[in-house]
C-alpha cells in the first residue's frame, strides 16, 4: 500500500457499527523496518461519516473501537505493508 491511498474494508471483515455503511482504512504510522501499520495507526473511515442525519461519534469505545481492532486483525492477516 502507498502512503496517502485508503483502502476498502470487505463488508465481511466488517461495517461502520452505526450506519452499517461501507468503511475504508488509511496508515497513519508504521514500523520503518517492517512496514507494518502499527495498531494505533490504522484510521478507519466510514462513507457515510459526512451525513449529518448519523451520529458516528457516539460511544466510541463501545461501538467504532471493537471495529477497529477487528479490522487491524484483518490488515495484519492480509500481510498488508507500507511502501515507501
Amino acid at each position: 500500500m502507498h502512503l496517502g491511498n485508503a483502502l476498502d474494508i470487505p463488508r465481511s471483515v466488517a461495517v461502520c457499527p452505526y450506519c452499517q455503511g461501507d468503511l475504508s482504512f488509511e496508515v497513519e504510522e508504521w514500523d520503518a523496518v517492517t512496514g507494518v501499520p502499527t495498531e494505533t495507526g490504522v484510521m478507519v473511515l466510514c462513507t457515510n461519516e459526512r451525513d449529518p442525519q448519523i451520529n458516528h461519534f457516539d460511544m466510541p469505545y463501545v461501538y467504532w473501537l471493537p471495529m477497529t481492532i477487528q479490522v487491524y486483525a484483518w490488515i495484519v492477516q492480509e500481510g498488508i505493508r507500507v511502501e515507501r
